[in-house]
């Protein structure tokens, strides 16, 4: 699975809109996931792609997008691809 540039986008929004509701390290730190628009959680790093299903989205506090893709939503998946560049590129 792919994710769309409306579903990276709105996967931003909802990221950005749950860090500000947040105190440090999680407003200003790390990663958020978001998983079929909505937040998964949070992490320090991206770290391994396994512990995340294919299609999930890691979304940094500067706005940096991975996309977690290959494997299958029982053994996760194999590994980030990043997307920031592809929103980039489309010009929207």
């Amino acid at each position: 699975m792919s994710n769309t540039t409306m579903n990276i986008r709105y996967a931003i929004h909802l990221a950005n809109k749950w860090r500000d509701q947040k105190q440090a390290p999680y407003r200003n730190t790390g990663v958020v996931g978001v998983y079929h628009e909505s937040i998964t959680g949070w992490r320090d790093q991206l770290g391994n792609p396994a512990d995340f299903c294919p299609g999930c989205l890691a979304i940094s506090v500067n706005g940096t997008v991975w996309e977690a893709q290959g494997g299958n939503d029982s053994e996760g998946a194999e590994e980030w691809h990043p997307r920031t560049r592809d929103l980039a590129w489309e010009g929207k």
